[in-house]
């Protein structure tokens, strides 16, 4: 599992190694911050962490070889949670940011475009209303 930035899961791949994609420098990291204010809650290690960030979020990166390519097994979002200290915290943490990144890990890098998710986000926005779940609604950028 790469974490800490993409260099360790481009290694581990070159090396044979199977690898799930998760780099804190990539809008994985949900305990970071959406938007870099003093209001805005969260960690803020790397920067920001906003929408447009993890929607960005490439589990195969251009060092990545073909024979590598085969051995990413997928991406994930992480919520440290010591920081946390309840449930609807954690939900705003979340939201709408691991939409983004289910998005980027399941849609080729060509076939992605962010002004349609952002569009198609509104549609799932409600969704998540209608569940009760708490969302970060600031600028996606």
């Amino acid at each position: 599992m790469s974490w800490r930035g993409e260099s360790g899961g481009v290694r581990a791949s070159a090396l044979g190694h199977r690898v799930i994609m998760t780099p804190n420098t990539s809008g994985c990291y949900l305990d970071y911050k959406h938007i870099n204010t003093e209001e805005e809650p969260g960690q803020l290690f790397e920067g920001e962490s906003t929408v447009y960030k993890s929607y960005s979020m490439q589990p195969v990166t251009r060092e990545m070889n073909s024979g590598s390519e085969q051995l990413i097994l997928g991406g994930q979002g992480n919520l440290w949670s010591e920081l946390i200290y309840a449930g609807k915290f954690a939900q705003y943490m979340i939201f709408p940011r691991i939409c983004a990144i289910a998005e980027a890990v399941w849609t080729p890098k060509e076939g992605r475009n962010f002004e349609d998710f952002s569009s198609r986000l509104e549609v799932h926005r409600r969704r998540l209303d209608t569940l009760g779940i708490y969302q970060y609604r600031g600028t996606l950028k």
